[in-house]
């Protein structure tokens, strides 16, 4: 009786370590994105990929490396622009699947963050209410000079499940997280919706901006191709 519970407790705990969480956390992963406005083009393509990942008391040190490439694939001018020609690393913290969002594809460029988006747990279903935060930066802009950010997220739910087909075809299962946005930019303060795409192992496939900071027309990073280690 006690081997069979036994075995019936581990294939459990193998079948929960098999689960992929809110984001990439395996060595050796990347997603490359494009930034659009009202579905056209604008010429930002970021890329993140796994640097490194450390084993921790109850969860994973994941590393990511932020790049911004152009439509030739060199660093971006803005990237440079704000000192990022080497690219922004950055470390997420998984504590049994769940972390906290802290590095949206808008915002990237911040420095001096404090606070977080979201705080995703492991898995997401159909219905839930995902814990919204406050998210502070401050960036020093060549000719505008300090530029302070602050976003909060509240209301947010997971509103359905949506199949996701990329420019490179690959298709995701995503969960669509929508929800409140409010903040200051620039001394602007406005207050919109913020839509998010996330699949299980990847994270963020699509996080789209309507009626915020006078953007009069939808505004979103997207996923164009994802690569995971064979």
């Amino acid at each position: 009786m006690r081997s069979k519970l036994l075995v019936a407790l581990l294939a459990i705990a193998s079948a929960v370590e098999a689960q992929p969480y809110m984001g990439m956390t395996e060595k050796g992963a990347s997603a490359s994105y494009r930034y659009t406005l009202d579905g056209k083009d604008v010429g930002a393509y970021p890329r993140l990929e796994v640097d490194a990942v450390e084993t921790t008391d109850g969860g994973l040190e994941v590393s990511y490396l932020f790049n911004l490439y152009d439509k030739k694939g060199k660093i971006h001018k803005g990237a440079k622009m704000m000192g990022l020609g080497e690219g922004l690393l950055y470390t997420v913290t998984y504590e049994n699947g769940a972390y906290y969002l802290t590095q949206d594809l808008i915002f990237a460029q911040a420095d001096d963050r404090m606070g977080y988006l979201l705080k995703m747990p492991a898995a997401l279903e159909v219905g839930q209410e995902i814990e919204g935060g406050t998210f502070s930066s401050t960036a020093k802009v060549p000719i505008v000079g300090i530029l302070r950010t602050e976003i909060t997220l509240s209301g947010m739910r997971v509103v359905e499940q949506r199949e996701v087909t990329l420019k490179s075809g690959q298709t995701l299962r995503c969960y669509v997280v929508e929800g409140n946005v409010d903040g200051e930019a620039s001394k602007t303060r406005q207050s919109g919706r913020i839509i998010f795409h996330f699949a299980p192992g990847i994270g963020i496939v699509r996080e789209e901006v309507v009626e915020y900071l006078d953007l009069k027309k939808p505004y979103a990073a997207e996923l164009a191709e994802f690569r995971q280690p064979e």
